[in-house]
């Protein structure tokens, strides 16, 4: 990465940043950009960061009020936000 001129995260990203959407490396891009959503009629979607409520709705329009819904683990939480001016220096977290 370092021939790239990637010397920190906040150099990464504005050389992701600089690069066409549907030219970045897979992990970089939009899920929207991954859904094909022109292509693909989806009668709904659900969020990593909603999934309980989202999944609820689904659920009620397919009438399985009475199933367990499961919580995402533990260890797929981050606390990424909270680290972000370490990550990107100061003035440069919002």
């Amino acid at each position: 990465m370092k021939d790239l001129g990637v010397r920190s995260l906040l150099s990464f990203l504005e050389i992701v940043a600089r690069q066409p959407p549907l030219r970045r490396d897979v992990h970089c891009r939009a899920m929207t950009d991954l859904c094909y959503a022109g292509r693909i009629g989806y009668d709904d979607m659900i969020r990593y960061e909603t999934f309980e409520a989202d999944l609820r709705r689904v659920m009620a329009r397919l009438n399985l009020v009475d199933f367990d819904i499961p919580k995402p683990a533990w260890r797929n939480k981050t606390d990424a936000g909270s680290h972000m001016r370490d990550l990107l220096g100061p003035g440069n977290a919002t």
